[in-house]
């Protein structure tokens, strides 16, 4: 049986000869096979794998890349009351700063957090680099010194790839930061991410409800990537950048043309 994710998409008997399997002593050589499958998207075909009935053996292509996903929400609903709890009590105790909090406490309600650039000195206005604030903002969401890396995208499709790359990855991977010199605006359907089943590889989310986010050169969006999301409206010239922490999600993304890792 032919299989994709877990959805059977076609079936057939082996009992075909093949000369090379006899010659390597497999049998009688009756293990060839040839049955039709059923895929909607073509781009699909390399994730498609055959099963032998009554056993634990599967053949998976040359080409294909075997990637686990993370089936379990960003967090069970019961556990939320539980980790703002937490929060309060770090914050109480010194060991968050109020922003650090409200950043917290945002993204583990909504999934996404607006952080402006431009800061007061004695100068007058200054902007802030996104990278020094998204590695911090990414230090703090981790409670660890994660480090950071950052990727160019260049088109819608390019920057849904490689979101939906950090969200294959998990909870190691799901916060990113996005920053472009113009304005972009993601939809986000807040608060998804808390027990929900992520969508299945290929199909678009489901963004009905969804609010509208800015990202621009003033202000940086922290976006968790397991929540429902898609790009609205024209992609900026110049492109966007992601930053997030150094994972498999750079190299799984599949776009090469568009790699410009940092």
């Amino acid at each position: 049986m032919a299989f994709l994710d877990d959805r059977c998409i076609g079936a057939g008997k082996v009992d075909i000869f093949r000369q090379d399997l006899a010659d390597a002593g497999l049998g009688d050589g009756h293990l060839g096979f040839h049955f039709s499958i059923t895929v909607d998207d073509p781009e699909r075909l390399a994730g498609v794998v055959v099963r032998l009935e009554g056993s634990d053996a599967s053949l998976i292509q040359a080409k294909s890349r075997i990637q686990a996903v993370d089936q379990k929400p960003t967090i069970e609903p019961e556990d939320i009351a539980l980790r703002l709890s937490s929060l309060k009590w770090m914050l109480t105790r010194g060991w968050l700063t109020q922003a650090e909090y409200d950043f917290l406490k945002a993204t583990l309600q909504f999934g996404v957090y607006e952080r402006t650039l431009a800061v007061r000195n004695s100068e007058g206005i200054a902007k802030e680099d996104p990278a020094t604030v998204a590695a911090d903002l990414l230090s703090v969401w981790h409670f660890n010194d994660t480090g950071m890396e950052r990727q160019h995208v260049k088109s819608a499709q390019a920057f849904e790839r490689l979101l939906r790359a950090h969200r294959a990855q998990g909870t190691k991977s799901a916060m990113v930061g996005l920053w472009t010199e113009q304005k972009a605006n993601v939809l986000v359907v807040e608060g998804s991410h808390i027990g929900a089943v992520p969508t299945e590889p290929g199909q678009p989310d489901d963004v009905t409800g969804a609010v509208s986010y800015s990202i621009r050169s003033e202000q940086l969006l922290m976006l968790d990537v397991r929540c429902q999301f898609a790009f609205s409206g024209v992609f900026p010239k110049k492109g966007i950048t992601v930053l997030g922490v150094p994972s498999a999600a750079w190299s799984a993304w599949g776009d090469d043309d568009e790699e410009e890792a940092a």
